[in-house]
């Protein structure tokens, strides 16, 4: 959508447009929706920000300090650093929060079909073929779904500096 100002709206990002000549590609493209904005997303800023965006990279699964970097060498494995800019790694540890969001986040999607299932017509065996299909998808879900959560959590956490909580004792 089109503002007076010249500039490009999509997905809560904004591409500088219009007659300021800072045009990136994706702005130039026309409305292609969020696809136009994957090739540019090394300069996907939020309005006021001076850094990519860390949810918007996490979801691509790269540095949330400069956007090009892998964050992980393996399915869950870490890198240590980020291989474009070098930013530490190791200050943030998500822990159990990637498993838990993803896993309340499949369960109130996939829930209801759990008990649909049992409670409709069908005959026996096609019941339980639709419980195992439907637990194939709860798993390959899950799974999908694992990196980019724990992506996001960690970009978010070293972009606002989150570390381990620590409490003032003062035994007076």
């Amino acid at each position: 959508m089109r503002e007076k100002t010249g500039s490009v709206m999509r997905a809560g990002l904004q591409i500088a447009g219009g007659c300021s000549g800072g045009q990136t590609a994706a702005a130039r493209q026309g409305a292609r929706g969020f696809a136009a904005l994957v090739p540019a997303a090394r300069v996907a800023y939020l309005p006021g920000m001076s850094k990519p965006a860390p949810i918007f990279n996490g979801l691509r699964l790269r540095c949330g300090h400069c956007g090009q970097g892998r964050l992980f060498s393996g399915y869950l494995k870490l890198n240590e650093a980020c291989p474009h800019c070098g930013r530490d790694m190791r200050a943030a540890d998500t822990a159990d929060g990637p498993a838990f969001f993803v896993g309340f986040g499949v369960l109130i999607l996939t829930a209801p079909f759990l008990f649909l299932i049992p409670m409709s017509p069908l005959p026996g065996l096609l019941k339980i073929g639709a419980i195992l299909l439907l637990g194939l998808a709860i798993t390959g879900l899950s799974l999908w779904l694992l990196p980019v959560a724990k992506a996001i959590l960690l970009n978010l956490q070293l972009h606002h500096k989150s570390g381990q909580a620590e409490f003032d004792r003062n035994d007076a």
